[in-house]
């Protein structure tokens, strides 16, 4: 994107930024998710085994991802 603003072909009107959340209620649905959807996304071993702690000392929690997004509005020149 800089490289087309830099060449003059578009002028950037605007930015925002903002975040998707995704609610996971067991970590089977999260795997499912991963393995279907966020096909290319992998889980440390060691993080896996730290959700896999926290579900089995709390049934009731929930896994929450928060993916960061920043949103250019672009103009044709």
């Amino acid at each position: 994107m800089k490289r087309i603003v830099q060449r003059g072909l578009y002028r950037l009107e605007g930015a925002e930024t903002f975040q998707f959340r995704y609610h996971f209620q067991t970590l089977g649905v999260f795997e499912w998710r991963l393995r279907t959807v966020w096909k290319d996304s992998f889980l440390r071993p060691s993080l896996y085994r730290r959700l896999q702690a926290l579900q089995q000392r709390s049934r009731t929690g929930h896994i929450v991802v928060i993916e960061p997004v920043r949103l250019s509005i672009l103009r044709k020149r």
